[in-house]
């Protein structure tokens, strides 16, 4: 998350096999919604996946807060 309006992608599951992909505009509307929807993970331009932990910990670790 080189700038803040990176585009990122969370992979929010919906059902037992049922898995949408929503491509959010920046880092922030993201983090949001990994902590209100049971996320699988998270793909954030230009930096790769990671599991939801791991982006709520990326996210802190450059400032921004839900």
């Amino acid at each position: 998350m080189s700038r803040p309006d990176t585009s990122v992608r969370v992979f929010i599951v919906e059902g037992r096999l049922t898995i949408t992909a929503i491509k959010y505009p920046c880092a922030k509307d993201a983090l949001h919604a990994v902590h209100k929807h049971p996320v699988l993970q998270v793909e954030v331009e230009g930096e790769g996946i990671m599991l939801p932990d791991e982006f709520m910990t990326y996210c802190a670790d450059r400032g921004l807060k839900n």
